[in-house]
């Protein structure tokens, strides 16, 4: 072997490592690249079954109707929040049923389905509807109102009386095995 055959030889041992180098930089770079091109979310949305809104400084969050039917019984589900420091006396009238008046202590979040709120030991409600107004899958009216912000009407959906709302059990259809006869 020459000395010039062993340099050449040296060389292409060196340049394959670093040319694989460079690929796969340049395939990561090229990858990465569609982070640039894509536009990124901005646009406020509920990440939940329920909707958001306030009512003056108590803030409410998914908020629904819970309901086996059209005409049944309901109750109201969500959070409302008092950030503030003195307790909120909120107004809750839900379409097709009686006002119910929740309190909802300073600094503190309360379930209107009456069960506590994460480590807190507050309670309110619960806001039960005697007959809900619109079929599970709709929308209805519930009316939210305090002393500081007055009457606020919100749209609601209203879901099925399953879980992780409900309390009902979801029937499924059984199937019992053909059983042959012992003369057959």
């Amino acid at each position: 072997m020459t000395r010039r055959t062993a340099r050449t030889t040296a060389k292409a041992r060196l340049a394959r490592p670093l040319l694989a180098g460079v690929m796969m930089t340049g395939a990561a770079l090229t990858l990465s690249g569609c982070f640039y091109l894509s536009p990124d979310e901005v646009t406020s949305y509920n990440a939940s079954d329920g909707i958001a809104a306030n009512v003056g400084k108590v803030q409410l969050s998914n908020i629904l109707v819970v309901t086996s039917a059209k005409g049944a019984a309901g109750n109201l589900y969500g959070t409302a929040t008092n950030p503030t420091q003195e307790p909120v006396q909120m107004t809750v009238t839900p379409s097709g049923g009686a006002a119910t008046t929740v309190t909802i202590p300073a600094a503190t979040a309360v379930r209107l389905d009456g069960q506590t709120s994460g480590n807190s030991t507050a309670t309110a409600g619960p806001v039960e509807i005697a007959a809900v107004g619109a079929a599970p899958g709709a929308n209805t009216q519930v009316t939210f109102a305090t002393d500081a912000a007055g009457s606020v009407p919100v749209t609601v959906p209203v879901v099925l009386d399953t879980a992780p709302y409900g309390s009902a059990s979801v029937s499924h259809a059984t199937y019992d095995a053909p059983t042959s006869s012992a003369g057959e």
